[in-house]
């Protein structure tokens, strides 16, 4: 049984949560070692401010660079869009690697492993500490510690080849923990002080959830982080039995559970496993569209899309619906909110009935 520690902790204070960790350590009986190469592994979706909760707030980086001083520390990532010019300004790790001398770095160096070019940092990495972001996810539902090894794989077109060749979520699921068991990160932090819900991983809206959760298992820390949110991927779920890997997490600590708002994607508001097969596969599908008042016309998400769907027509993004896997790869990375996704009438009618259905049921209760 592994233990995962939920440690409250409400605000971003570099002291508050540099003890945090060294009391999580200490309860999942984690030793801080020393004169180890460690890669820290925050998520760094998005050239976006900490503010925006897209990414892994450089609070708890600099907290556990703190805690792990007397080690050669990299904090690394190879994120999903082409951002990369201001990434690490701009989401607080430069101003991190100034301040202690440590390097930061794209993870662009890669190495053939079962088929994945995995980085080599990761792979030579005498300790991976693997440090999500709670968020929703538009199309795995959400993401958290097994998703954010996907940053371990290096190259946007290896990326884009995996989403291309596994448009369905099981598959996806499955490359998922093909990579986690690869990399096997010994240390799981997960930034869920403040999350991000809606329509993430990075346009949803910043959710205050007040937690920083720890383990040596990352599989049974989503687990936990499913549970606090209410995100818990059937998915997710069916992959971890699939391999062996469920089992119940021992929770050292209390917490109370913080509904996060689900994406606006058929799949994961409604329930109903024969309505969502009929709407599925019947009754349309969701469409990706571009609003043009908003877009900056930076075109990350032509430059992402998998399958070329996405063209420049009139000087905005056009998109080929007939092309379109509904990856959501350019919604991921699109940072002005600009593409959206419009889910059919059936999807609509079913979400606001249920909406109006648990209304009444409240008025019920008074």
């Amino acid at each position: 049984m592994s233990k995962v520690c939920v440690n409250n902790v409400e605000k971003y204070d570099v002291k508050e949560i540099e003890h945090s960790i060294i009391d999580g350590l200490r309860k999942i009986g984690f030793v801080i070692p020393s004169g180890k190469k460690i890669l820290i592994k925050p998520n760094l979706l998005t050239d976006a401010s900490p503010s925006k909760a897209a990414t892994t707030h450089p609070a708890v980086v600099e907290a556990i660079v703190r805690v792990f001083k007397g080690n050669k520390m990299v904090i690394g990532d190879s994120p999903g869009g082409i951002a990369h010019e201001h990434l690490f300004e701009n989401t607080g790790m430069k101003n991190i690697s100034e301040k202690y001398n440590i390097s930061v770095k794209l993870l662009t160096e890669n190495v053939v492993n079962k088929g994945f070019m995995i980085s080599k940092e990761a792979l030579e990495a005498d300790l991976v500490i693997n440090v999500p972001k709670m968020k929703t996810h538009s199309l795995a539902l959400f993401t958290g510690a097994v998703k954010n090894l996907f940053g371990c794989v290096s190259g946007l077109g290896q990326r884009m080849k995996l989403h291309r060749e596994n448009t369905d979520i099981r598959k996806f699921y499955g490359k998922l923990f093909d990579i986690h068991e690869i990399i096997k990160p010994k240390l799981n932090i997960m930034d869920a002080i403040i999350g991000m819900e809606g329509n993430g991983p990075g346009d949803g809206t910043p959710k205050k959830t007040g937690y920083l959760l720890l383990s040596k298992d990352a599989v049974a820390l989503d687990l936990i982080a499913m549970d606090i949110s209410g995100l818990m991927s059937k998915e997710f779920v069916h992959e971890t039995k699939k391999r062996k890997l469920f089992s119940e997490p021992e929770v050292i600590g209390s917490y109370n559970k913080v509904n996060y708002v689900k994406p606006k994607n058929i799949s994961y508001v409604i329930n109903l496993p024969i309505i969502k097969e009929i709407v599925k596969y019947s009754l349309g599908k969701p469409v990706v569209l571009v609003d043009t008042k908003k877009c900056i016309k930076c075109f990350r998400c032509k430059a992402i899309c998998p399958v070329s769907a996405i063209t420049i027509v009139n000087g905005y993004p056009s998109i080929d619906k007939k092309k379109c896997i509904r990856c959501f790869c350019c919604h991921e990375v699109c940072p002005a909110s600009a593409i959206w996704i419009k889910n059919p009438f059936i999807f609509r009618f079913v979400s606001n009935l249920k909406k109006l259905l648990f209304k009444r049921k409240l008025l019920f209760k008074r």
